[in-house]
């Protein structure tokens, strides 16, 4: 009998088949030598509103007359809604302080860039990849943001 233990890397899940990022399901190993990933048990939390953590993510909708599929991104084109939309979901949900230019053209350049590239980016994949994380601390070490 093999035992689950947390994930190190990222993996498919055994079950839905979506992504598992790491420190976010478990793996196990079997007789034959076998990795297997899973997310976390489904858990009920909360009172006296129980809501469910955890356990396999709904399936993602099917596109749409072959339309890209639909993304959890910011509403509405452009880099202020980008912006807004970072540090409300990252930080707090409510209205951003006004935006610090960097110095150079060249490291706004960059800073923008990496806010649309954060923007686009699905939670998922945003969770699997230090590198993304590392990006978001810069912006908001420039932008003087705090966690709440």
């Amino acid at each position: 009998m093999s035992t689950y233990r947390t994930n190190r890397y990222p993996g498919t899940c055994e079950h839905c088949g979506q992504l598992v990022p790491v420190g976010m399901g478990q793996v196990r190993r079997d007789r034959h030598r076998n990795w297997f990933t899973r997310h976390y048990p489904a858990e009920k939390v909360g009172w006296p509103e129980p809501s469910w953590i955890y356990g396999c993510p709904p399936p993602p909708p099917e596109p749409e007359d072959g339309a890209a599929p639909v993304r959890d991104t910011p509403a509405g084109p452009g880099l202020e809604a980008a912006r807004e939309w970072l540090y409300r979901r990252y930080y707090r949900n409510r209205t951003p302080p006004p935006w610090r230019e960097p110095n150079t053209d060249a490291e706004k350049e960059k800073q923008d860039a990496a806010v649309l590239r954060l923007a686009a980016l699905h939670p998922v994949e945003f969770m699997s990849s230090t590198h993304h994380t590392v990006e978001l601390l810069r912006i908001a070490e420039t932008q003087e943001w705090v966690l709440p």
